[in-house]
């Protein structure tokens, strides 16, 4: 909070505490009927309520200074926040490019592997598919078993999916 702020509010609830003292002054007069010490007193309260309003004004430029150092304060930790996000993005970026520099995949090959990938004449080749006896129609029972095809000619075969 700043200073105008700070005084604006303390005098104005200084002034408005004070007014009290004149209206009560006031009261008195009224009730001995004394106008001339009636007039002086509303006079003082008149002059303390006028001040409180000038601190009052002065509280309120306070407070939009106040607003305005604060919105400061937020746009500069928004943008360090950025330019923080900025280079750790930088850094992550350096780091993958890092990693695909020094990465090397390894492939081991285990023996029962090596074995498999031989071909006929013994050397390391490429795998040739083996040939297999052609697939006929498969139909399956519902515990997963495989049945016949003729089985599946039934009409009372039913299916659930």
């Amino acid at each position: 909070m700043n200073t105008t702020t700070v005084e604006g509010l303390v005098g104005a609830g200084t002034n408005m505490n004070m007014v009290s003292i004149p209206m009560g002054v006031y009261k008195e007069a009224r009730n001995k009927g004394d106008t001339a010490t009636m007039e002086r007193a509303l006079g003082y309260a008149s002059t303390l309520t006028a001040q409180a309003k000038e601190y009052q004004a002065k509280a309120e430029e306070g407070m939009k200074e106040d607003a305005k150092d604060v919105k400061k304060a937020e746009e500069a930790m928004r943008q360090e926040m950025v330019e923080k996000r900025k280079e750790d993005q930088k850094e992550l970026e350096e780091r993958i490019e890092e990693g695909k520099e020094n990465r090397t995949d390894v492939l081991e090959i285990s023996g029962d592997g090596e074995a498999f990938t031989q071909n006929s004449t013994g050397e390391r080749g490429p795998v040739q598919p083996e040939a297999k006896e052609p697939v006929g129609d498969v139909i399956y029972t519902r515990t997963g078993e495989k049945a016949s095809v003729e089985a599946a000619k039934d009409p009372a075969v039913d299916v659930v999916v």
